[in-house]
């Protein structure tokens, strides 16, 4: 496989949503993310979006900061959190952001990025956006079998020690 085929395909198999209501900025991300192999989901308002977090899983959202309903990216992450905590949340925007930046912080957003930005540069944040989900998920997983198994041993514990009083 050349240089050419691997970079057309390193977005392979990621399922990304975009949020945002420029129609005309959401044809060139699909396009991109698209050409190099990702699966791509759009919607203009958070209604919209919430529908689809809850119906599908994806690696990565690329929500508009201010969007026209007059809802922002924030509002969307409150609610986010609630059905899909590890999802990875990349904002954009064309505003100043100087005034947001304490709630990107609070938030914590994972990057976010000023209109115009380099394709290519959003395709490498993609992948690394897509690893922290993933790793996010898998420590989510491992942490909720522990816990798990941490009852089920208390719980035999305290069995045992319940036998051993009433014999």
């Amino acid at each position: 496989m050349n240089e050419l085929e691997i970079q057309k395909f390193y977005l392979y198999n990621l399922s990304i949503l975009i949020i945002d209501n420029d129609f005309k900025q959401i044809e060139i991300l699909k396009k991109f993310i698209e050409s190099h192999g990702g699966i791509c989901h759009s919607v203009d308002n958070i209604n919209e979006a919430i529908n689809y977090i809850e119906t599908q899983q994806f690696d990565v959202v690329i929500c508009d900061l201010l969007l026209d309903d007059g809802s922002t990216a924030f509002d969307f992450i409150d609610r986010t959190k609630i059905i899909d905590t590890p999802l990875t949340i990349v904002l954009t925007t064309e505003q100043e952001i100087s005034h947001f930046l304490d709630k990107i912080v609070k938030k914590e957003i994972y990057a976010f990025l000023s209109k115009p930005y380099d394709l290519t540069t959003l395709g490498l944040l993609l992948l690394q956006a897509s690893r922290n989900t993933k790793n996010l998920r898998k420590n989510l997983y491992f942490t909720n079998n522990l816990k798990n198994k941490i009852m089920l041993i208390q719980k035999e514990k305290d069995r045992f020690f319940f036998n051993t009083l009433t014999s």
